[in-house]
């Protein structure tokens, strides 16, 4: 009796403290602070393997004012971007980071300056395959356009929806996508939004807008970019002349429609007109990319379940994967940062001491601690003091060689940037990725500081080269304008070095007119700028050629072989074998230029004839360079130091070439080729490549847009086992196959078949007719069958393409 009463003093004092000590301990669950955030991936959360993602990130504030940084962690480190917020503040910022390819969720948060967590957020992402072509509609609201782009073929993405406000306001996010499809209202897009999707295209990527009653608001944005102008809704049009583009029908209920029509401007092309002779359909080459314009909406009754609109798009957007695998694919990021990390230590204060120097040094080294010591230490009748001597004069000669090295090397910091500014000859802006290295002839941290909005990572390069690190290493950034590096740490007579991507308002310098022709690219190269440019040069991924210098106003012409017969690299073939040879200036600037152009073009191997295609949204070429001396459009600055700054840029226009007018071949690496029907013993394993006993397979050949009107003279229909002899071209391989097969192709004018012979007599067959075979939408139907084939040979593969001769006219 005497314990309860002290047993209940005891619990009411546990519940009296833990009653004081609830609302503390309740308070980050209740109020988690007077900031909020929410965080949204842009482009649907996709991102390209090594790329950016971009997300947009909304702040609310509901107490006092307050400074922070929204920040994540990415394969670069940690990104943040200081955010001012005001009291009752609703502000929304874009943070871009580079996830790791297996990352499905970024981890966002809000910090104070001083670094506490004040708010956290989350946004999905999902890495883009890279073997797959990407399209992405922009307004299909109602899903009429995504089973339209599904039934194009098998084994395709699915299309990624989006809207405009997941458009970021730069180009590097949408890498990876191939193309954009938009049927939404552009009037609502940033200025910067605009430049994002202009430089996206000129980098390689395809537009295509939609028309139909909406064509207002659709093309508000887009004015400038479109193949048309002059546009006005017609009421009483139909699809009659689009369902014969593609060999259709035209649905029921599609006479009356409201079409956009307007004029053609000048290089577009004409793809559809209208019973009036408006142009309903055209495309124009923007840099290296395409604007298609449809003066009709698909996405509106007549058309949802249209057999044809599959047809349409996949004329558009052709299914070249194969072609990609096969020899399309430009440089890992890794063999990129690689090349361009030893451009930049090709400087003399990192060459490497003379051979005689360090002779002279390692035999002073020898005779000093050896021979020469014992015999002093002798002669003073002091060889005792040999165990005290020998470290000193280890110590006094490592001084003297460090202080001869120092001096070789020089007492400064220096800064090296190489710039490639990607333009198109008709552009507004540029994208500027700057390479710099970072040389320090003592062992410190920097802090670096570039102005223009610029992304900046460390190189992530792999090579094992004392002079260029070689360490995969992260350093925090803090992005905005100026956007800052902290951190920098470079060894003693070192090299780091970084990159920083920007979107800059910029004039190209450089002009160009070129053409395909039979069997080469001709053109002519003009500086409009009002400074020299040195070494101007055409590259591609299969050649190149040197042009010259260019000075102001002048011009001068080019022609770039479409074969590489001589197995060299694209920079041994504009700049010669210069090897290893850095004894002068002149040759130290012709190897850097060289391993900028195996950047930008990889070391060769392309296909021949393979100049372009608006693939990928990353430029594939060929392009125009050009370059100056002390040129630094995107500086790299080192805060509070004095610095020696080697400079210098290139600017590369991307461009597609035309096709004509006059006498052109197109080889089978510029045609698009799809399977679209299999029979029997016959089945599709991967993009273009089908295995088939005793059944057929169909396949569709198509002819660039830019080939448009092309008037065949001869049709040369090409089969194979090996796509890749046929993308070759090597006219004088064959590999047939066993009895039993055959080849016909169709007779548009006769509407049947024609049987062209044996593959197992020959593979290549000139069609009697070539006017026949060649579609009006530009395709060719290939039919390859099977039947009693002996067992013992399997299902072997079996490729189909062509090679076609003709004239465009003007």
């Amino acid at each position: 009796m005497t314990r309860r009463p002290a047993t209940m003093a005891r619990l009411a004092t546990a519940a009296f403290t833990a009653a004081l000590l609830l609302p503390a301990l309740a308070a980050p669950v209740v109020g988690a602070g007077p900031v909020s955030m929410q965080a949204r991936a842009l482009v649907a959360g996709r991102f390209e393997s090594n790329g950016w993602a971009a997300v947009a990130v909304t702040l609310s504030n509901d107490g006092p004012p307050i400074t922070g940084y929204v920040a994540a962690d990415g394969e670069d480190g940690t990104v943040r971007r200081f955010v001012e917020l005001p009291a009752a503040a609703h502000k929304q910022v874009a943070l871009y980071l580079r996830p790791a390819p297996f990352v499905r969720t970024i981890e966002l948060r809000f910090e104070s300056t001083e670094g506490a967590s004040l708010a956290t957020s989350s946004a999905d992402v999902r890495v883009l395959e890279r073997t797959s072509s990407h399209v992405a509609i922009v307004g299909d609201g109602g899903g009429n356009l995504r089973p339209q782009l599904i039934g194009r073929g098998a084994g395709f993405p699915e299309p990624i929806p989006l809207v405009p406000t997941d458009l970021p306001e730069r180009p590097e996010p949408l890498r990876g996508i191939e193309t954009i499809v938009w049927a939404a209202d552009s009037g609502g897009l940033t200025e910067a939004q605009r430049r994002s999707l202009e430089r996206w295209v000129a980098a390689g990527g395809q537009l295509i807008v939609l028309g139909g009653p909406d064509w207002q608001s659709r093309t508000a944005a887009f004015g400038a970019l479109l193949p048309v102008e002059g546009l006005s809704s017609i009421d009483d049009s139909d699809a009659t002349t689009l369902a014969a583009w593609v060999g259709g029908t035209a649905p029921d209920g599609s006479q009356a429609l409201t079409a956009a029509v307007g004029t053609l401007r000048s290089a577009a092309i004409s793809l559809v007109q209208d019973a009036a002779g408006g142009t309903l359909f055209a495309a124009i080459t923007r840099g290296a990319g395409r604007v298609g314009f449809l003066g009709i909406d698909l996405a509106t009754a007549p058309f949802r379940t249209w057999a044809g609109a599959s047809v349409v798009w996949s004329r558009l957007i052709p299914d070249d994967r194969l072609l990609q695998q096969m020899g399309g694919s430009l440089l890992p990021e890794e063999e990129v940062a690689d090349i361009m990390s030893q451009a930049l230590a090709n400087l003399p204060a990192l060459e490497v001491p003379p051979a005689e120097l360090l002779l002279a040094v390692i035999v002073g080294y020898i005779l000093l601690i050896g021979p020469l010591s014992y015999l002093v230490l002798r002669r003073i009748d002091r060889r005792e003091l040999a165990w005290v001597v020998a470290p000193v004069l280890v110590i006094v000669f490592s001084a003297v060689s460090y202080g001869i090295g120092a001096s070789m090397k020089g007492s400064q910091i220096i800064v090296n940037q190489i710039a490639v500014v990607r333009s198109s000859a008709d552009g507004t802006a540029a994208s500027v990725s700057t390479f710099a290295g970072v040389f320090s002839p003592t062992r410190a941290t920097y802090d670096l500081t570039v102005r223009g909005d610029a992304l900046l990572s460390a190189l992530r390069t792999t090579n094992a080269d004392p002079f260029t690190g070689g360490q995969l290493v992260n350093y925090p950034t803090e992005q905005g304008d100026p956007a800052h590096l902290r951190n920098l740490a470079v060894s003693v007579l070192g090299m780091q070095a970084i990159r920083a991507d920007a979107v800059l308002a910029y004039t190209p310098s450089l002009r160009v007119t070129w053409a395909i022709g039979a069997d080469s690219i001709e053109g002519r190269a003009t500086n409009d700028g009002a400074e020299p440019m040195e070494d101007v040069a055409v590259i591609s991924q299969s050649g190149g050629v040197m042009v010259g210098n260019l000075a102001p106003g002048e011009g001068k012409s080019f022609r770039l072989p479409l074969r590489n017969l001589n197995g060299t690299s694209t920079s041994q073939q504009v700049f010669g074998t210069a090897g290893f040879d850095s004894t002068s200036p002149r040759q130290r600037q012709i190897l850097v230029r060289s391993q900028v152009i195996d950047a930008l073009v990889g070391h060769g191997g392309g296909f021949p004839g393979r100049v372009s295609d608006a693939t990928g949204g990353i430029d594939r070429g060929p392009f125009l360079i050009g370059w100056q001396a002390e040129a630094a459009p995107l500086e790299v600055e080192l805060d509070g130091q004095q610095i020696q700054r080697y400079a210098q840029a290139v600017e590369v226009i991307s461009g597609r070439p035309t096709m004509g007018p006059g006498a052109v071949t197109i080889g089978p690496s510029q045609l698009g080729t799809e399977v679209i029907e299999t029979v029997g013993e016959a089945s599709q394993v991967e993009p273009g490549v089908v295995t088939l006993a005793n059944g057929e397979v169909s396949f569709r050949v198509s002819l660039p847009l830019e080939a448009t009107g092309l008037v065949p003279s001869r049709v040369t229909v090409v089969a194979s086992t090996d796509a890749g002899t046929i993308f070759w071209d090597q006219q004088n391989v064959e590999t047939r196959l066993p009895d039993g097969f055959r080849i016909a192709v169709y007779d548009t004018v006769a509407t049947d078949w024609i049987d062209l012979g044996d593959l197992s007599a020959r593979t290549r067959f000139d069609v009697p007719e070539p006017t026949h075979v060649l579609d009006s939408a530009g395709r060719i139907l290939i039919r390859i069958s099977a039947s009693g084939v002996p067992p013992e040979f399997g299902q072997p593969t079996v490729f189909a393409s062509a090679s076609i001769a003709g004239v465009i006219s003007p």
